[in-house]
């Protein structure tokens, strides 16, 4: 990892230097499972259990959906569902079954 470019993608294997794309930008070691958690934007303060171990919170923590990529997709579908109810719940249209194709 580096400073001056984005994180990769943050997986179950966060905790472990073997993984290689988790290391610290300037200290040997892999980045704590505090540092895996704000990179996949829980909030500094978020507690996790740690009675189950720490492959358990390293697995929650991979395979999260980042809280700002649910906002972003959340919002306007519940905006549009606030606004349109009829068309949400229509099922969506099937095109014809004669409709062809031609090269």
């Amino acid at each position: 990892m580096a400073w001056d470019r984005p994180a990769p993608t943050i997986t179950g294997g966060c905790h472990n230097p073997s993984k290689g794309r988790f290391l610290h930008p300037e200290q040997h070691r892999a980045v704590t499972l505090r540092e895996a958690a704000l990179l996949q934007g829980f909030p500094p303060g978020y507690r996790f259990r740690l009675d189950r171990g720490k492959l358990a919170a390293a697995l929650m923590i991979g395979n999260a959906i980042p809280p700002d990529f649910v906002a972003a997709h959340a919002v306007p579908i519940a905006a549009l569902l606030r606004t349109e109810p009829a068309a949400a719940s229509q099922p969506p249209t099937q095109p014809a079954a004669s409709t062809t194709l031609t090269a």
